[in-house]
């Protein structure tokens, strides 16, 4: 690794960081929503208190946000493996195509599960912030393919 990639390192320890806080959270919603737990007081004293609801939010919309919370999940992870391939100059490899494919797809996913333009009972969904966004990895994608190409094409050459 040179030293101009040296803060990658860091950044790849806070997208773990990251995930693993992310997917406890996760967890532990999943498990109080399949529980039935709608109220939940934490630190009720004087000085602190710390409560969440969830009684004003349909159980569809919660199943959504918990589903659009495991596709930020995977999309880290994807990143994740990204930033750990960079680290190995495994850089124009069939695997950082496929990774940018995937993170694509998951995040026009997650453009319907999402806070978005379109509204149905209390749920909003349908945000063109993922779909601009995926559309643009999904073209970068496609330039890390040509680019793997290339770099095929220059290895045979002498």
């Amino acid at each position: 690794m040179t030293k101009e990639n040296a803060y990658l390192r860091y950044i790849l320890g806070f997208i773990n960081v990251l995930l693993v806080i992310l997917t406890i959270s996760l967890v532990f919603a999943t498990i109080f929503f399949a529980l039935g737990i709608t109220d939940l007081k934490l630190f009720n004293n004087t000085d602190m208190s710390f409560t969440m609801s969830l009684k004003e939010v349909s159980p569809l919309a919660n199943i959504l946000n918990l589903a659009n919370g495991y596709i930020v999940v995977l999309v880290l992870y994807c990143v994740r493996q990204f930033f750990k391939n960079i680290l190995a100059d495994k850089i124009f490899v069939a695997h950082n195509v496929l990774l940018a494919k995937r993170v694509a797809l998951l995040l026009v996913i997650a453009s319907f599960f999402g806070n978005g333009i379109f509204q149905f009972q209390d749920y909003s969904f349908f945000n063109p912030t993922y779909i601009i966004t995926a559309l643009v990895v999904w073209t970068l994608s496609k330039v890390l393919e040509k680019a793997n190409d290339i770099a095929a094409e220059n290895e045979f050459t002498i």
